[in-house]
């Protein structure tokens, strides 16, 4: 026996069940079972499995199995990100238009023929699966003739997120899709122009991810390339699908 764990041998049961209730009871915080209930629904069902298995099963099981519930809810949010399809509203303090979320600002102004597109999360092999998904989506209306891709919320991409970056322009240019890269990050830029440079060494550049860094100095049959924002994109596309009009001169 313990030392002092006698004291305890001849108290009713009852008593040792108060004293235990009391030790845990602080445990216990319903409050942020509460907030979470109304905040962060993932969370509450996290923290309600992990109570309930516990309860049923013991304190090592049920452990474990919150420390399943968490990996899997961080693998969900790292493997399908949000994303969001943009459109225009014109903004109150500067002259160009801000793109937000349509479903979040319905008064906001879509362009025909024109998805702009953003994935709140790094482009990484997590992730690209669903990035790729989206714009198969997108590739498989025949009124799209340009993707602008917001890159605003990227900032990081790995070796699998370049190659199916790669792969989707192939897609779009099969398809003759404009795709254009807007607000591209520092540091996603190095590892394009990285991949780039290594692609024109080893593959003779047949796989080049949107080589061409500025729109005003490159011919309008070149459909791939990045600019600074959104709205420069979107005057880009607008510009390269403005029709051609011939002038005969009659003799």
């Amino acid at each position: 026996r313990f030392l002092g764990t006698s004291a305890f041998f001849y108290m009713p049961n009852n008593v040792l069940a108060a004293i235990i209730f009391v030790a845990v009871s602080g445990l216990f915080n319903l409050g942020a079972v509460r907030e979470s209930f109304h905040v962060a629904r993932s969370d509450f069902w996290a923290m309600l499995i992990t109570f309930l298995v516990t309860l049923g099963l013991g304190v090592e099981i049920g452990l474990a199995v919150g420390f399943a519930a968490s990996v899997i809810l961080i693998l969900q949010r790292i493997a399908f990100p949000h994303t969001a399809i943009l459109g225009e509203v014109q903004s109150e303090d500067t002259e160009e238009p801000v793109y937000r979320n349509v479903l979040r600002f319905p008064t906001a102004r879509t362009i025909d023929g024109i998805i702009i597109f953003r994935m709140d999360a790094p482009l990484w092999f997590a992730s690209s699966g669903k990035f790729q998904h989206k714009m198969t989506k997108f590739c498989a209306d025949p009124n799209v003739h340009a993707i602008i891709l917001d890159f605003s919320a990227i900032d990081f991409i790995d070796l699998a997120g370049l190659e199916k970056l790669a792969e989707v322009q192939q897609m779009l240019e099969e398809q003759n899709v404009t795709f254009i890269a807007a607000a591209v990050k520092g540091p996603v830029r190095d590892s394009i122009k990285a991949y780039n440079e290594y692609d024109s060494k080893h593959h003779s550049g047949s796989h080049q991810i949107f080589p061409w860094l500025d729109p005003t100095s490159s011919s309008p049959n070149e459909k791939y390339f990045m600019v600074a924002t959104l709205h420069q994109a979107v005057k880009a596309v607008e510009e390269r699908t403005k029709p051609v009009v011939s002038h005969v001169t009659m003799v």
